[in-house]
């Protein structure tokens, strides 16, 4: 597992918000797999339940025509965020679901 997604596993299993849904693949430290699709899209429900959205949506943006960049934006309420990869994505906003208040890469940061 690359330390980014290990990172990202470690981040996501100590959220209030998180547990295991069937269907959710771990990798061989027992951790959840961020390579697969099922447990991406268990996840993301769990960002629903914790926001209480059952209408949460993420969104895939091209940063400038014909770029190969591309970033990833959720918005819940009037909070938005924007991150390199889904998986952040799916993880910051699973963490911020407590104090309601999302941190783009910028200000984890500071």
């Amino acid at each position: 597992m690359r330390s980014k997604q290990k990172s990202l596993a470690l981040r996501a299993i100590s959220c209030d918000g998180w547990r295991w849904l069937r269907g959710m693949a771990e990798d061989d430290q027992r951790l959840p797999s961020l390579d697969d699709p099922a447990t991406l899209g268990a996840i993301f429900q769990l960002v629903r339940e914790a926001w209480s959205n059952p209408r949460l949506l993420v969104l895939e943006a091209e940063l400038m025509l014909g770029s190969n960049r591309v970033e990833w934006r959720i918005r819940i309420d009037d909070i938005v965020g924007v991150f390199d990869s889904y998986e952040e994505c799916l993880v910051a906003s699973l963490e911020a679901a407590d104090n309601r208040e999302l941190l783009t890469p910028w200000e984890n940061e500071q």
